[in-house]
């Protein structure tokens, strides 16, 4: 399997440009009759702005192209912009839910089912609840009324500390993943998109899930760079990658939609050269921990409760698969038509970087969202998943607009290389003598059968030349009775001086 461009990506981004063109109409078309415009008119402004999408992004590749040379900046402030940026964006994040707290919070958003469930009562406990995130959360805002007290105002807390957490460890996981500016970019979508404010006044198993799959996006992204460095120990790797396995089957227990994280797991491990008996190796480690983590938990399940194992996976299968209608639901970037166009018109950028470009390996996230809408649109829904959707969304619109400055990066890259290449040629060359450089006559072997001649070309670069021993002379010969340097004394002689 390859991240190049094959069969399989050009399948996945044919299929993601149409469904991001539909998300994309239907955002449009929604706004346009808010304000009470006409068919015609709607379709003129849906056609309208696909010319935009794509004139803008050509727009914005050439003028980069054109002032990027003349705007240079060092390693050292680069690494201080992104630093600014980046905490810039979470100091945001923070007030700005800080502000809603204080002045637009008087009870918790949408349904109270969960705060019911948990609050603390005589004699009774918590009930039980087949999707496990939501028992998992239920009993988290139990306990924490039990110390608290039955304040919606602690739950709500405790869900702002576990988002903004999340958001913390998506923006390593993306600086690992993806590079520096797609993580600035992702952490001011989730920061200040409407979807993340108001779930976060939500109580809902939605924050808790979201910062457990964060955390093992995070794992995952760990891994990658262990793989980067020179020197890999396949025991220490497949013992991680059995463990990263472990933990995204209990995310996946929690609830189905933790899959996408093995998928990321298998995509960061074909993602990298290696031979293809060490990449089977690592996969089935992976998987094995996956599956172990999962049939271990359905056991648990099935010992603690008194009931079989098959009655066990029934019941969570039919958590998910119970059903499959269309429930009218598109998992988009946000709640809102105006932030769901913004982040559309990034993943749009995508799709058109995906088609312009030679190599792209950001199919994944484009599978990972197709999974996920469908998942939500059709499936049975536990949770509504838009948490997960608005990040899967952010990572396409970040990595679609930084594409618009991969051209000139890419082309770096190239000369980098190239200049490498050629200087390794030359100390190789340098290394050998002249005579083997220019050699042209192979050695028969003994059994008489003559040998493949080879042909080297002719060195263009300029080589030391070749140490040549001389002889030292001189324009004076003296005559032979004067190269007596030796002097006659008698034997009594004893150098003393009077």
């Amino acid at each position: 399997m390859s991240l190049k461009k094959n069969l399989f990506a050009w399948i996945i981004w044919a299929v993601y440009s149409i469904v991001l063109c539909v998300f994309i109409a239907t955002y449009i078309n929604a706004q346009c009759s808010a304000l009470q415009f006409g068919k015609y008119t709607t379709i003129a402004i849906v056609c309208g702005t696909f010319v935009c999408i794509f004139g803008i992004y050509k727009l914005l590749c050439l003028l980069y192209k054109e002032w990027s040379n003349r705007v240079s900046i060092s390693s050292h402030s680069k690494m201080l912009w992104e630093v600014f940026f980046a905490l810039s964006t979470f100091a945001g994040a923070i007030l700005i839910r800080v502000y809603w707290y204080m002045h637009r919070f008087s009870e918790c958003l949408g349904t109270m089912q969960y705060y019911e469930m948990a609050t603390i009562k005589e004699g009774t406990g918590i009930p039980f609840i087949s999707h496990g995130a939501s028992y998992l959360y239920t009993g988290m805002l139990s306990t924490l009324f039990s110390l608290l007290g039955n304040k919606q105002e602690a739950g709500i807390v405790m869900q702002l500390v576990l988002q903004l957490c999340g958001i913390l460890f998506f923006y390593f996981a993306i600086r690992n993943m993806l590079g520096k500016m797609e993580a600035v970019i992702f952490v001011a979508v989730l920061a200040f998109f409407p979807a993340m404010i108001e779930y976060g006044f939500t109580l809902t198993p939605e924050n808790l899930y979201f910062f457990l799959f964060a955390g093992m996006f995070l794992l995952i992204s760990f891994f990658k760079k262990y793989e980067e460095k020179g020197k890999r120990n396949i025991v220490a790797a497949s013992t991680l990658l059995f463990f990263l396995g472990v933990g995204i089957g209990y995310v996946s227990y929690l609830d189905i939609i933790g899959i996408l994280l093995l998928a990321a797991m298998v995509f960061v491990i074909f993602g990298k050269k290696r031979k293809a008996g060490r990449t089977i190796a690592y996969v089935s480690f992976a998987i094995g921990g996956f599956g172990i983590s999962m049939v271990g938990l359905f056991f648990a399940n099935s010992f603690f409760n008194h009931t079989s194992f098959v009655s066990v996976f029934g019941e969570w299968c039919n958590l998910y698969f119970q059903k499959f209608s269309w429930n009218a639901v598109i998992a988009g970037p946000d709640m809102t038509i105006m932030g769901s166009l913004a982040g559309c018109i990034g993943a749009a950028w995508l799709a058109i970087a995906f088609l312009l470009k030679k190599g792209n390996s950001s199919y994944l996230y484009m599978l990972s969202v197709l999974v996920l809408a469908a998942f939500v649109s059709f499936g049975s829904q536990n949770m509504s998943y838009q948490m997960i959707a608005t990040a899967y969304w952010a990572m396409l619109a970040a990595i679609g607009v930084t594409s618009i400055m991969t051209i000139k990066q890419k082309a770096r890259e190239e000369a980098v290389v190239t200049v490498s290449q050629i200087t390794g040629e030359t100390k190789e060359k340098q290394e050998k003598t002249e005579d083997e450089s220019v050699e042209t006559e192979s050695e028969r072997p003994e059994n008489g059968e003559e040998k493949k001649q080879i042909q080297f070309i002719e060195n263009p670069l300029p080589l030391p030349k070749k140490h040549v021993k001389k002889t030292m002379d001189y324009k004076f010969e003296p005559e032979e009775h004067l190269m007596k340097y030796d002097i006659e004394v008698s034997d009594d002689d004893d150098f003393d001086l009077k």
